[in-house]
């Protein structure tokens, strides 16, 4: 995973990191994780086929991979964080394919 946390990196430049075109959204989302015992509230600010950026609502404890969850369409989806920056996550969508290569 890459870490962003430095004074020369912005959001933005989190953003260049990206493999494929993002759509800019406002989605409230939860993220769970640690086998459904732990969880995070953020704003799902950009999504694409591969991956979104989440910013969280408050710090939480660092995390590898969570289900994400639309809070008002409840649609789910296994993740994998790709980078941290702040309270924001980059995470790529885990598919069925990649999964049972794992």
């Amino acid at each position: 995973m890459l870490n962003l946390n430095t004074s020369n990196n912005t959001s933005a430049n989190c953003d260049d990191k990206r493999s494929g075109d993002r759509k800019k959204i406002s989605k409230s989302c939860r993220g769970v994780f640690n086998n459904g015992t732990r969880s995070f509230n953020g704003t799902l600010v950009s999504i694409s086929l591969s991956g979104c950026r989440i910013q969280l609502s408050s710090d939480t404890e660092e995390f590898e991979s969570f289900i994400l969850k639309l809070i008002v369409s409840g649609l789910e989806r296994p993740c994998k964080v790709a980078w941290r920056f702040n309270r924001f996550i980059g995470a790529e969508f885990i598919t069925p394919k990649k999964a049972a290569k794992a």
